[in-house]
């Protein structure tokens, strides 16, 4: 409203008074000054926010969650998002009567969409429900915000905290050997396995691979185990995949119809066997990491039988019999060697170097593995100008290849077996018992005598 006019009138109307020009001009200042604050009087009020608790709730890993709305009519001052103090205009939450904590608004709402009038925010705090709880949450807990209403910041609930059921694989293996087991035995079914499912709709063919293992570990997620007849850690037992379905939620036993044999080359020691439910990780699972169970079994050295003949170092020699060099002892032919006279001179000097008195073999009586030893122990130490090659026992391993067995160290060929598994593995069981670390020959590339020294 323009009061120049009215003020001007009034001080034409009272011009006259020269002599109370004083009075008069007071007079028509107090009237403008009554008319501007009569004014204000009747201005509209600002429009102010309302800031309140709209839900406040458990989420499935029973956190407390709070959703904060502008009520309105006002907008949010942009001071609370652009001052940062510890006393910021937040949300305060109580547990039972004891203030936990929170977060400011500039925080949780970075995008501001609590600011106009109806915005909403969600705030998820670390603040974790163990059973039941009473909850108390606070809007703007130190007063910064001027509120059309400021008597309904605060909300309270009990809270109940039911944790959704994680979809869930998981296996038990029960009733392991107690007594010890040897490479080359098969357990079948002298083990109890269950499966058990959280999902709560059918599964089919879920994959339960069956292991040998050094250290009781699988990665996570579980991949499928590989078979071989060889022991590594982590290797699937001959026949030991098995795959079950679960109709819905619960337990289902394993039916072991594999043979579950243990590697024949697998060393003594202390072992675990285990079983792996969805090897391949057909599922995807709330947990990946408990979907294997051990259990403890020990695997010993097995016993080697073993088929030698002992004779007398001293009074072995070297004679012609019937067309062919042999080193003889007494009546006992031993071993044969043609017409190479030399070779079996030498063959001799070897065994009386070392004093070897016990010819031993495998297969007989086509033998296809055969050693020397010196009353039941290893020969020792070497042999002026004896034609040798060096291997390690411990890395040496029986291997199916080109459709021959062989004992093999890496990549050196040592013995062939042709389709006798079993005697590959006897003889691999007897490099290892005794320790031999030296193939030695006489008469070499086609040798007529062979032996093992360590």
């Amino acid at each position: 409203m323009d009061y120049l006019p009215l003020y001007q009138y009034l001080k034409g109307r009272f011009g006259k008074m020269q002599k109370n020009t004083f009075s008069v001009t007071f007079f028509a200042t107090f009237f403008l000054i009554s008319l501007y604050a009569v004014s204000i009087s009747f201005a509209k009020p600002p429009k102010l926010p309302d800031l309140v608790i709209q839900d406040l709730y458990l989420n499935k890993n029973c956190q407390v969650v709070v959703k904060v709305k502008n009520n309105g009519p006002g907008m949010v001052p942009n001071e609370v998002w652009t001052i940062h103090t510890p006393k910021s205009a937040g949300v305060y939450f109580y547990k039972n009567g004891v203030g936990w904590g929170g977060a400011s608004i500039w925080k949780f709402d970075p995008g501001r969409s609590l600011q106009s009038p109806g915005g909403t925010a969600i705030y998820t705090s670390s603040l974790k429900v163990s059973g039941s709880a009473k909850i108390t949450a606070t809007v703007d807990h130190w007063n910064k915000v001027k509120e059309s209403r400021e008597e309904n910041n605060k909300r309270t609930e009990k809270l109940t905290c039911k944790p959704v059921p994680q979809k869930d694989l998981t296996v038990k293996i029960s009733q392991c050997p107690t007594k010890a087991v040897k490479p080359g035995q098969s357990l079948d079914a002298k083990f109890q396995v269950i499966g058990k499912s959280t999902f709560p709709s059918a599964l089919k063919d879920i994959a339960v691979d069956i292991i040998l293992t050094s250290k009781p570990t699988y990665p996570s997620p579980a991949p499928y185990a590989t078979y071989s007849p060889n022991y590594s850690d982590g290797v699937l037992l001959k026949g030991g995949r098995e795959h079950i379905s679960f109709k819905g939620p619960g337990k289902v036993n394993v039916k072991l119809n594999g043979s579950n044999t243990v590697p024949a080359d697998t060393p003594p020691g202390i072992y675990y066997l285990g079983v792996v439910i969805d090897a391949g990780n057909k599922v995807k699972e709330g947990n990946e990491k408990n979907n294997v169970s051990f259990c403890r079994i020990k695997v010993v050295r097995p016993e080697i039988k073993e088929d030698c003949i002992s004779f007398n170092p001293n009074t072995t020699r070297v004679k012609h019999v019937n067309g062919h060099w042999k080193i003889v002892d007494g009546s006992h032919w031993m071993f044969d060697f043609g017409n190479k006279k030399n070779e079996a001179e030498r063959a001799l000097k070897i065994i009386k170097h070392y004093h070897m008195n016990q010819s031993c073999f495998v297969g007989r009586p086509a033998p296809s593995f055969q050693y020397l030893l010196v009353s039941g122990q290893a020969p020792v130490g070497s042999f002026p100008g004896e034609d040798c090659i060096s291997f390690n026992p411990n890395t040496t391993q029986v291997k199916h290849v080109n459709g021959h067995w062989k004992i093999v160290d890496g990549s050196h060929w040592m013995f062939d077996f042709g389709n006798n598994e079993s005697e590959a593995r006897q003889s691999l069981a007897i490099i290892k018992k005794y320790g031999f670390r030296y193939s030695c020959f006489v008469g070499r590339p086609d040798p007529s005598f062979k032996y093992l020294r360590k």
